[in-house]
């Protein structure tokens, strides 16, 4: 019996504990979200653009579902929550990867295109992944496009080098 009551008194000390800890957190980040950002000379709390790039990732996911690609692929309510999803993962995952400190700025239209473009690009990948044809046909393009780009460049660094040594062409 003692067992039991010294476990049952564990347990509730360890969970005032962890819901003490969760409302330090929560007044912590409640205080970075008021620390005020300067932003076209005014002085605004984060929040304000926290929410502003949220609203953004959902205008572009909706901007996204008037193009005809994605119109013919799926349905409505799948491709929109598709556009959602991808334009928060590109804004708050794969944004803030790349960059250490992203601006308010990037961050807006990194939501507001990785909403609109990021859903297309990703359905695009996806049918050319599917499609061993279309694979094999932009693998081509892609090859073809490097090697032209290598002998343009080559061309020029030739031509350069030619007249910086005093030849002519």
């Amino acid at each position: 019996m003692p067992d039991r009551y010294y476990s049952a008194v564990n347990a509730t000390r360890l969970l005032a504990a962890s819901g003490s800890g969760t409302a330090i957190s929560a007044v912590s980040v409640m205080v970075q979200l008021n620390e005020p950002h300067a932003f076209l000379h005014l002085q605004l709390p984060y929040w304000y653009f926290l929410i502003a790039t949220i609203m953004l990732v959902f205008v572009g996911a909706v901007l996204a579902m008037t193009n005809d690609y994605m119109k013919k692929q799926g349905t409505f309510l799948g491709n929109l929550l598709l556009a959602i999803v991808v334009g928060f993962v590109i804004s708050f995952v794969i944004l803030p990867a790349i960059n250490d400190k992203p601006t308010v700025v990037v961050m807006m239209l990194t939501a507001f295109f990785g909403g609109l473009l990021g859903t297309i690009f990703l359905r695009m990948i996806l049918e050319v992944v599917a499609d061993d044809e279309l694979r094999a046909s932009v693998v081509n393009i892609l090859k073809s496009s490097i090697l032209e780009s290598i002998e343009l460049i080559s061309n020029a660094l030739k031509n350069f080098v030619g007249r910086w040594f005093g030849g002519r062409k």
